[in-house]
């Protein structure tokens, strides 16, 4: 087993082609099998896909969650594979409850502007905590996220001594079809 860590960011994708999807999963799992921890916030999509190999493979994983109640408005399938995935990790971390993290204007466990920046800040002291190299993924679904901005302006700054490893991947996202009468 390769001495490093692993942190997934990604948007959060609920609707892909099927081939992107199986291409994913296999691609993932190469990248778990080979670390002794990962990263994930969980969100829906190659966040929770993770969670779910790390699982198989009995790889532990972590999750820094921005705010508590963050899952409460997805679709009830998306909160309840959130929940249980949450509850088989080997820590959940609340970010917006971490001290150097604690949000001066919006209260604990409620979404905030900032929140998830503050995420990848933690996210950052872990990879700057770590000996090895932290390899970290991100995907986007054709644009960059805030949170894979901040993290990539923050780790490049000069000066910056981490060590760490970067692969984006870019989804593609099933658009409904028009229903029109063209005939192509």
């Amino acid at each position: 087993m390769e001495n490093g860590q692993l942190i997934i960011i990604a948007d959060p994708i609920r609707n892909r082609a099927p081939h992107a999807e199986t291409d994913t999963k296999g691609w993932l799992e190469s990248e778990i099998k080979n670390r002794n921890v990962i990263y994930t916030s969980l969100l829906p999509g190659p966040e929770t896909e993770a969670a779910e190999i790390a699982l198989r493979l009995k790889v532990p994983y972590i999750v820094p969650v921005p705010y508590k109640y963050r899952y409460t408005k997805w679709p009830r399938k998306t909160q309840n594979q959130y929940l249980r995935l949450l509850k088989k990790a080997v820590k959940v971390v609340y970010v917006d409850r971490e001290p150097g993290h604690i949000s001066d204007t919006y209260p604990p466990d409620v979404g905030g502007m900032g929140k998830v920046t503050q995420q990848i800040f933690w996210l950052i002291q872990k990879i700057r905590l770590f000996s090895g190299v932290t390899h970290i993924i991100t995907y986007t679904s054709g644009f960059y996220s805030e949170r894979s901005r901040t993290l990539q302006a923050t780790l490049n700054l000069p000066g910056s001594t981490e060590k760490w490893h970067l692969t984006q991947r870019t989804h593609l996202q099933i658009i409904d079809p028009l229903d029109d009468d063209l005939p192509f």
